[in-house]
C-alpha cells in the first residue's frame, strides 16, 4: 500500500478527528435514512441492538494524540464541544437522528477515554497509523450496522451505504493530512 503524502505530514487537533468522525456517522444515519425511510430508520434505532465497541479505536488514538501539557494554555478560547455543534449542526438532522450521532457507541467510548479534545497529535506519526485508524473506524461502523440485526438483503444494502459514509470520513481526512486519498494499484 503506497501513499503519496507531502514533505511534512500536516499535524491534526483531536478536535476535528472527532468532528469528522461524527460527521461520517451523521452521513451514515442520513443515507441510512433515505435507504429505508425516516420511519424504518426510527424503528430501528429505537430498538437498536448495541454491541460494546472494542477499545480498538481509543486505543490507536492514544498512539497518535496526546493531551496538552497542564500549564500550555492552547486555542483561542472557543469551546471544543461548541466546535463539534458546529460541526453536527451542518448536517441539519432531524432530532433523533442528532441524539444518535451524539449516541454512537464508538464515539462514547473514544470521548469517554483519557484524551481530550485538545490533545494534539504527536510529532512523527505514520501516515500508516492514521489509516489503520481509518480502517478501524469504518470497521466498527460496519460491526454497528451488523449489531442492527437486519434481514437480507437489507442488511447487505446497508452496509454498503454506510461504508460510503466512512470511505468519505477517510478521504476527508487523508486530504487533512497532505497525503494524497488514493492508493497506489
Amino acid at each position: 500500500m503506497g501513499f503519496t503524502f507531502h514533505a511534512s505530514l500536516q499535524l491534526m487537533p483531536f478536535v476535528d478527528f472527532i468532528g469528522e468522525f461524527l460527521s461520517a456517522h451523521a452521513h451514515a444515519l442520513q443515507r441510512l435514512a433515505a435507504l429505508m425511510s425516516e420511519g424504518v430508520l426510527i424503528k430501528l434505532l429505537e430498538e437498536e441492538h448495541t454491541m460494546p465497541p472494542s477499545n480498538a479505536v481509543l486505543e490507536h488514538c492514544l498512539t497518535i494524540w496526546e493531551n496538552p501539557a497542564q500549564d500550555i494554555v492552547t486555542g483561542d478560547g472557543e469551546s471544543p464541544y461548541l466546535s463539534l455543534n458546529e460541526w453536527i449542526a451542518t448536517y441539519k438532522l432531524p432530532a433523533f437522528l442528532e441524539f444518535h450521532v451524539w449516541s454512537y457507541p464508538p464515539y462514547r467510548t473514544i470521548i469517554e477515554g483519557a484524551l481530550t479534545l485538545d490533545a494534539h497529535s504527536k510529532k512523527d506519526i505514520s501516515p500508516r497509523a492514521y489509516e489503520k485508524l481509518f480502517d478501524l473506524s469504518r470497521a466498527e461502523a460496519q460491526a454497528w450496522v451488523k449489531a442492527q440485526k437486519l434481514d437480507e438483503p437489507l442488511l447487505s444494502a446497508a452496509i454498503q451505504t454506510v461504508d460510503f459514509a466512512w470511505l468519505r470520513f477517510r478521504t476527508q481526512m487523508l486530504k487533512r493530512l497532505g497525503i494524497n486519498p488514493l492508493r497506489q494499484v
